[in-house]
């Protein structure tokens, strides 16, 4: 039986299509609010160019997936994607894990091993949780960015590569440089171009089609009917602040996808949190980070809760929690 090329070719076109809906789905690209076309534009601007990006927001925002898609965008796209999460990756085997061993390296080290830097040649590399790095690393990782070059641990012999370097972070880079937690030279290295990624309760008017599209992507992987939303259903969805963004959002809809098989669906949401109290939906920041915000910003507290991304009010409780003063200044 012949095929007809016509329709072959609307065929693929159209799984194409729902691919790209798919990725978009998966990096919350889903809405017009104008948070979300802001980040649209820098996503482009990042993947049309070839320098190191630097993507910043809290945990949940879906880093990977929008680093992911400035990739398939880029002059890249053919070439690899690797993804590290430094924090999930024990401190004594990051050096390993990015620049590979030889055998003989350390007592675990049984047979030569390419590191994640190696792996992402002709591609991109994506490293988040950037400041878990130790200061150390971070400035072997800079040099090796920088040359074009790895040495595997144990090794002596360079290795070139190329490759572009994407980065992610949840904390304020120019704090955690002030707090000694990112290194000078990565940080040059690696925010050449920010994209800072917006809080899902800052893009209120994507909420209800994000989550749509999520619950039937959801209901496809589990092969189930898709339900509708009730306005009972959106007014929750509405009403909570979503401190844990776009994967606390797909947790909650998987939850209430797999309860509902056999007593329909039920949506089921903690006791909002309210917008002032943004500690919640962020890490809590150390002494450090505090001390650095404040230091950074001449001691304004306005200006350095916006780099913690808190309100005034959490900002000053936490001077007195830690008992910081502002050093005196000295006489012209």
């Amino acid at each position: 039986m012949s095929v007809d090329p016509v329709d072959q070719l609307r065929r693929e076109r159209d799984y194409l299509r729902g691919q790209v809906r798919e990725l978009a789905g998966d990096a919350g690209l889903v809405g017009d609010s104008p948070a979300l076309r802001r980040l649209t534009k820098q996503l482009r601007a990042a993947a049309d160019s070839v320098e190191p990006a630097l993507l910043r927001g809290e945990p949940g925002v879906g880093a990977e997936a929008l680093a992911r898609c400035i990739h398939d965008q880029s002059a890249r796209a053919n070439g690899p994607f690797v993804a590290v999460n430094c924090r999930a990756v024990p401190e004594g085997m990051l050096a390993s894990e990015l620049f590979g061993h030889v055998r003989g390296a350390f007592p675990e080290a049984l047979g030569d091993r390419v590191g994640q830097l190696e792996l992402a040649d002709g591609g991109t590399l994506f490293l988040s949780d950037l400041c878990d790095l130790h200061p150390a690393l971070q400035d072997k990782l800079a040099q090796a960015l920088g040359d074009g070059a790895v040495v595997r641990e144990g090794g002596s012999r360079t290795r070139r590569v190329e490759l572009r370097a994407l980065f992610g972070t949840t904390r304020e880079p120019s704090v955690a440089l002030a707090a000694g937690r990112l290194s000078p030279a990565l940080y040059y290295a690696a925010s050449a171009l920010t994209i800072e990624i917006p809080p899902l309760r800052a893009r209120v008017d994507d909420l209800l089609p994000l989550a749509r599209q999520r619950l039937e992507h959801l209901a496809r992987r589990h092969g189930l009917s898709s339900p509708t939303l009730t306005a009972d259903d959106e007014a929750r969805l509405l009403a909570y602040s979503w401190p844990g963004n776009l994967r606390e959002l797909e947790l909650v809809l998987e939850r209430a996808l797999l309860l509902g098989v056999s007593g329909g669906f039920a949506l089921q949401l903690t006791t909002p949190t309210t917008p002032a109290d943004e500690s919640a939906a962020r890490l809590e920041p150390s002494r450090e980070e505090v001390l650095g915000a404040l230091a950074t910003s001449e001691w304004v507290v306005a200006r350095a809760a916006r780099k913690l991304g808190l309100s005034r009010q959490a900002m000053y409780r936490r001077i007195e929690r830690y008992a910081l003063r502002r050093p005196p200044q000295r006489s012209p």
